[in-house]
C-alpha cells in the first residue's frame, strides 16, 4: 500500500492521470505501462504495473 497525494482535481479523471504519471516517473516506466484496475472513482485505487517485478517496485519505492 502506498499513499500519494496529487494536486489535480478528481474531475474528468485528471487525478487518476496525475497518479499514473507520478508512479510512472517513480518507477521509470511509461504511463501506458500502468493501469488503474480498481477504484477509478474512489480515493483508494489498485494499480497494475506491466513489465516490472514486484520486488523491483518495492526497491524503487521503499514504502510500497
Amino acid at each position: 500500500r502506498l499513499k500519494v497525494r496529487v494536486s489535480a482535481p478528481p474531475e474528468g479523471g485528471r487525478a487518476n492521470d496525475a497518479i499514473v504519471a507520478l508512479l510512472a516517473r517513480a518507477l521509470c516506466v511509461k504511463a501506458r505501462d500502468l493501469e488503474i484496475v480498481a477504484g477509478r472513482s474512489s480515493a483508494e485505487k489498485s494499480v497494475r504495473v506491466i513489465g516490472v517485478d514486484e520486488g523491483v517496485v518495492r526497491r524503487m519505492i521503499p514504502s510500497a
